[in-house]
C-alpha cells in the first residue's frame, strides 16, 4: 500500500471501531481499534503483511509507509516521557496556546526514526493532506469515547497514569496539529473550559483554562466566521467571565447566521435570566426545546424563568422534566472514575489509614474500613457502578488530610489549647504519597445542571437535594486538589497565644450583598483581645459603601481575588488561622431539626460519609444574624441608650403617625380601615387569594421583581378567584436598601413562603415591627431554606403568635389577625385602632432592641464559645471520634426581659 491510500486504512479502523461502538459500547477491543486508526503499530500487522497467503485483501505497505507507521510509534513513546511529570511520573494538564498546539507535530515527530523521506510524506501532497484528516478524526474520536467514559486502561497500551482530561487534552492537541480546523480549535476550547486551573504554587497566574479557551474559539473564528458552534461557545465563555453585553452580542450575531441553533438559544436565555431579565429568556427557551425537545440544558433555565415572571403555565411540565433530567445526571456521575481505587490492594489502603491514625484499629473499626474499599477493589463479581467511586477518593482524601494535621499537631505541641509565648512553625515533614498518582487518573467532577441554589425553590426530596449540594462540592474540591498535591499536609496553626484564635472569613460576598448587610458589625463586634479577624474577598470590589467599610476599617482585611486558589491557601495557613468559617454550619434548632442530626450521624458512622468532615454550630434562638440594631436606626433617629429611656407611648405615637403617612404616600386612595397584606417574593398565590377573600377590604402588596411578573399574576387571580379579588392586589417597585426597610412598617400582616421562606426581608419587617405568617411545615423539616423565618419569628419572643405548621393554619391565622382589627370613633372624632394583630406589632416594635434577634453583639458573643468549644475539641481530638451527633450546640443563659408599658 502506497502512501496516497494510507488514509484508506486509517478510516477502515475508524469505521469498524464506530460500528462496534454501536454494538458493544467502549469495550476495549472497540478502542483497540481507534488505537490502530492512529497508530498503526508495526508488529500487530507486519506478519499479515508478511504472510500474503492469508492477507490478500490487505495490499503491501512499501517502505516509505511502513517507516511513517514506525516513525509514529517510536515518537510517541519519547513524548510521552518528555512530557511527565518528574514528581510524581504522571501526565500532567498541558496548558498550550494555539499557536503552540499547531506545531505539536511538528515536534512529536521530530524522532531519530523519522527520516526524510517519512518527513516528506508527513508534510506535502495531497495523500498527506488525506492521512492527517483521517489520524486527526480518529484522534478526536478516540477522545470523545474517553470523554463518555471510556477506561484509559482499555486501550491496551503502556502509557503512565494520568486522568481522562489529561489524556483528552493531548489527543485534541494533536488532532488540531495535524488538522487545524474550526471545529478542531471549538472542540479542544471546550475541553479547556472543562479543566481546572493548575497553577503552580508560588507562581504567577497566567492564565485559566477558560483564558486560554477564548484564544482558541478566536483562532477557530479567524478560519471560519459563522461557525456556529465556535460563536456560541465564545458568547458562553464571555458571559461566564461577567461580560453580559459582549456574550449577547456574540449570541445575536450566532443567531443571525443559524436561528435554529438549539444550544445558542440557551445560551441567550441563561445570560438575559441571569442578568435578571427572565421574561426576555423566556421565548429563546420555548424554542430552543421546540427545535429540540432533548435539550436538557434547557428545562432547569426555563422553568426557574418562568417562575421567577410568575407565568405558571405549562410549570409542572417543566419542573417534572427539570427534576427528571437532574436524576439521571446524579445517576450518571456513578460511570465515573470507576477502577481508580483498585490501583492499590486492600492491604495498601489499610495500611494508609493505620498510618494516618497512628493506632491499631478495633476489630469493628478494620471490617468497616475493609468492607469500604472492598465495594470499589474487589470487581471479581462484575460490581456494577451504583457508588461514585471519585466522591469516596474525594472524602478520602479530606479525611487523611485532616487527621494527618491533626496529628502532626500532637506529636509537635502535645495536647496544647494555647500558648503563652511565640513559638517558631515547625518545618514540614515528609509524608507519604498514597493519593497523588490515584487522583491523577480521576477525572473532574460533573455536577447537574440544578444548581444547589436552585434547590431553594424546586420540590425535591432531600437526598436529591443533598446529592446536588454534594456533587459542586465534589467538584470544588477536586478542582483544588489538582492545583496542590493531595498528599500534602496542611501546615500546622501555631497553639493560640494568650488564648487569642484566629478566625478566617472566607466570601465573595463583602460587597452590596445580604451578606455584608447583615453582618457588617460582626467582625468589628468580636472581642479582638481573645479574636484575631482575618477576611479574604474572593470577588474584586464592587464600589459600593459596603465594600469601602471593609477596605478602609480597621480589620484584617485582604482583597485575594485575582490570586490563585494555592495562594490563597498558602496565606490562609501563613496567617495561621484556627477557625475558618466555612468549616462550620451555623444552625439552631428550628432550621436544622435536632432530632434529623441524630440521624444524619447515625448514617455516617454506618456508612461511607464516615470520611466526611463536617461540624454544626447550633445557637440559641436563631442562626441568622442581624445588622438592623446598628446600621438601620434612621427611621427615629434614636440610639439605643436614647430609645431606653423613651417613655413607650410616646414611641407608639410617634410610630403609628410615621405609619399612617407612609401608607397614605404608598396607597393614597385606600381607606384607614384596608388591611394590608404583604410579601415579597411570589411563591403560595392562591392561599393569599383564598385570605383576600375572606377579609373584606384587604388588599396584597407584591413588588414589581420582576416587572413582567405583574401581568402574569393579575391574569392568574382573575382566573382563579375573579375580577374583585385581582383588582385588590397593588403592585410598587422595589425600593433602595434603606427605604426598603423604612416602608416594611406599612402592612399590617407580611406573608411568608413555603418552599423558600424570607430571610433578609423577614428580618427587615419584623425589625419595623410588622408581624408576619412563618412557615414551618412538618414536610418541609430538611429543608432549611424553608424555615428561616419561623427561626427569625421565634427568635423575636412572640414566635407563637406567628409560626405556623401547616397551610390550613397558615390561612386560618392570617384570617384570623386580619380581621381581628377594629376602629372605634371617638366622641371627639379620633379613630382608635384595636385588636391581636395590632398588639403583636406592638410588642415586635416596642422590643425590638431587646429581643435575640437583632442583639448582634449576643449572638457574636455565643459564636465565640462555639468557636472555643470547636479548637478545643480539634486539639483533644474528640471531632474525629463522633461519640455524639457531631454538633456543638451553645446555650444562651441571658434572660430578654420583655417591655410591655
Amino acid at each position: 500500500m502506497t502512501p496516497q491510500h494510507a488514509h484508506r486504512l486509517l478510516n477502515v479502523f475508524t469505521s469498524v471501531a464506530n460500528i462496534q461502538q454501536k454494538v458493544d459500547g467502549n469495550t476495549s477491543a472497540t478502542l483497540r481499534h481507534y488505537v490502530n486508526a492512529i497508530e498503526t503499530e508495526p508488529n500487530n500487522i507486519l506478519d499479515a503483511i508478511q504472510d500474503r497467503t492469508s492477507t490478500d485483501h490487505l495490499p503491501h505497505l512499501d517502505n516509505t509507509g511502513l517507516a511513517l507507521v514506525h516513525a509514529v510509534h517510536h515518537a510517541s513513546d519519547g513524548f510521552i516521557n518528555s512530557m511527565l511529570d518528574p514528581t510524581t511520573g504522571t501526565l500532567p494538564h498541558v496548558m498550550l496556546f494555539p499557536d503552540q498546539a499547531q506545531m505539536l507535530s511538528a515536534v512529536v515527530f521530530a524522532s531519530p526514526h523519522t527520516t526524510s523521506d517519512v518527513w516528506a510524506a508527513l508534510h506535502s501532497s495531497q495523500s498527506t493532506y488525506e492521512v492527517k484528516t483521517a489520524t486527526s478524526s480518529a484522534l478526536l474520536t478516540l477522545a470523545r469515547r474517553i470523554q463518555e467514559g471510556a477506561l484509559i486502561a482499555d486501550l491496551g497500551l503502556d502509557i503512565p497514569r494520568c486522568s481522562n482530561d489529561a489524556l483528552v487534552l493531548l489527543l485534541h492537541y494533536l488532532a488540531l496539529s495535524l488538522f487545524p480546523s474550526a471545529s478542531a480549535f471549538n472542540d479542544t476550547g471546550v475541553v479547556l473550559c472543562g479543566m481546572s486551573s493548575n497553577t503552580a504554587p508560588n507562581t504567577p497566574r497566567v492564565a485559566s483554562g477558560r483564558d486560554v479557551a477564548r484564544l482558541y474559539y478566536e483562532k477557530g473564528l479567524q478560519i471560519d466566521p459563522t461557525h456556529p458552534h465556535l460563536l456560541s461557545n465564545l458568547g458562553s465563555l464571555l458571559k461566564d467571565a461577567g461580560h453580559n453585553t459582549s456574550a449577547i452580542g456574540v449570541f445575536n450575531h450566532a443567531l443571525k447566521l443559524h436561528p435554529e441553533l438549539d444550544i445558542a438559544l440557551v445560551n441567550m436565555a441563561n445570560t438575559l435570566k441571569d442578568m435578571g431579565r427572565p421574561a426576555d429568556a423566556v421565548p429563546y427557551y420555548l424554542k430552543a426545546v421546540t427545535i429540540n425537545p432533548g435539550l436538557v440544558n434547557a428545562y432547569c433555565g426555563l422553568s426557574m424563568s418562568m417562575n421567577a415572571v410568575c407565568n405558571w403555565t405549562a410549570r409542572d411540565h417543566w419542573l417534572t422534566n427539570a427534576i427528571a433530567i437532574c436524576e439521571e445526571h446524579l445517576s450518571d456521575l456513578h460511570y465515573q472514575n470507576i477502577g481508580i481505587l483498585g490501583e492499590r490492594s486492600v492491604d495498601d489502603w489499610l495500611l494508609t489509614v493505620a498510618l494516618t491514625t497512628s493506632r491499631p484499629q478495633c476489630d469493628h473499626s478494620l471490617r468497616r474500613w475493609v468492607h469500604r474499599f472492598c465495594l470499589f477493589t474487589d470487581v471479581s463479581d462484575g460490581r456494577q457502578p451504583l457508588l461514585n467511586e471519585g466522591s469516596f477518593l474525594m472524602r478520602l482524601i479530606d479525611w487523611y488530610r485532616t487527621r494527618m494535621q491533626h496529628r502532626r499537631y500532637i506529636e509537635t505541641y502535645g495536647e496544647t489549647f494555647y500558648g503563652e509565648e511565640v513559638l517558631s512553625p515547625p518545618e514540614a515533614a515528609p509524608t507519604a504519597k498514597p493519593f497523588g498518582l490515584i487522583l491523577s487518573s480521576a477525572s473532574l467532577q460533573k455536577v447537574p445542571t440544578v444548581l444547589p441554589f436552585h434547590t431553594f425553590t424546586l420540590p425535591l426530596p432531600s437526598r436529591t437535594i443533598r446529592r446536588i449540594a454534594h456533587r459542586n462540592a465534589l467538584r470544588v474540591s477536586h478542582n483544588i486538589m489538582t492545583q496542590i498535591s493531595p498528599d500534602r499536609v496542611p501546615l500546622l496553626p501555631l497553639p493560640p497565644l494568650k488564648q487569642r484564635i484566629n478566625v478566617g472569613y472566607v466570601s465573595s460576598d463583602f460587597s452590596d450583598h445580604p451578606l455584608s448587610h447583615l453582618m457588617k458589625s460582626v467582625f468589628q463586634l468580636h472581642d479582638q483581645n481573645r479574636f484575631g479577624v482575618f477576611l479574604y474577598a474572593t470577588s474584586p470590589s464592587d464600589g459600593s459603601v459596603f465594600r469601602q467599610y471593609f477596605e478602609q476599617g480597621d480589620l484584617s482585611f485582604l482583597d485575594v481575588s485575582s490570586w490563585s486558589d494555592v495562594d490563597i491557601v498558602n496565606r490562609i495557613e501563613q496567617d495561621h488561622i484556627h477557625i475558618r468559617w466555612c468549616d462550620y454550619l451555623v444552625c439552631d434548632s428550628i432550621t436544622c431539626p435536632i432530632d434529623l442530626f441524630a440521624r444524619v450521624q447515625a448514617y455516617r458512622k454506618r456508612s461511607l460519609d464516615h470520611c466526611c468532615q463536617h461540624s454544626d454550630f447550633g445557637v440559641s434562638h436563631t442562626y441568622f444574624v442581624t445588622d438592623h440594631k446598628q446600621s438601620y436606626r434612621h427611621g427615629e433617629n434614636l440610639s439605643v441608650e436614647e430609645r431606653a429611656q423613651t417613655p413607650a407611648e410616646r414611641l407608639w405615637n410617634d410610630e403609628t403617625k410615621c405609619r399612617a403617612d407612609l401608607r397614605r404616600a404608598l396607597f393614597p386612595d385606600l381607606p384607614l380601615n384596608a388591611i394590608i397584606f404583604a410579601n415579597f417574593n411570589q411563591k403560595i398565590f392562591v392561599t393569599w387569594l383564598h385570605i383576600l377573600a375572606r377579609v373584606p377590604r384587604s388588599i396584597l402588596w407584591l413588588l414589581r421583581f420582576p416587572t413582567a411578573g405583574e401581568a402574569h399574576l393579575i391574569q392568574t387571580a382573575k382566573e382563579w378567584a375573579g375580577d374583585e379579588i385581582a383588582s385588590r392586589i397593588r403592585f410598587t417597585d422595589v425600593a433602595a436598601k434603606d427605604h426598603h426597610i423604612y416602608r416594611c412598617r406599612v402592612p399590617d400582616l407580611f406573608l411568608d413562603t413555603s418552599e423558600c421562606s424570607a430571610h433578609t426581608v423577614a428580618a427587615d419587617v419584623l425589625w419595623a415591627g410588622t408581624p408576619l405568617i412563618a412557615c414551618a411545615w412538618p414536610s418541609h423539616r430538611h429543608k432549611m431554606s424553608s424555615r428561616v423565618a419561623a427561626s427569625l419569628a421565634s427568635a423575636t419572643g412572640f414566635g407563637e403568635h406567628m409560626v405556623v405548621s401547616s397551610r390550613d393554619e397558615y390561612e386560618e391565622r392570617a384570617v384570623a389577625l386580619g380581621n381581628s382589627i377594629r376602629y372605634t370613633v371617638q366622641s371627639n372624632g379620633d379613630v382608635e385602632i384595636s385588636g391581636a394583630l395590632l398588639d403583636l406589632r406592638r410588642c415586635l416594635f416596642l422590643n425590638r432592641d431587646n429581643m435575640p434577634l437583632f442583639d448582634t453583639e449576643r449572638w457574636t458573643r455565643n459564636l465565640e464559645k462555639a468557636y472555643r468549644i470547636a479548637w478545643r475539641r480539634w486539639v483533644d481530638g474528640s471531632m474525629f471520634r463522633m461519640s455524639d451527633d457531631g454538633c456543638i450546640w451553645v446555650k444562651d443563659d441571658i434572660h430578654t426581659p420583655v417591655r410591655m408599658d
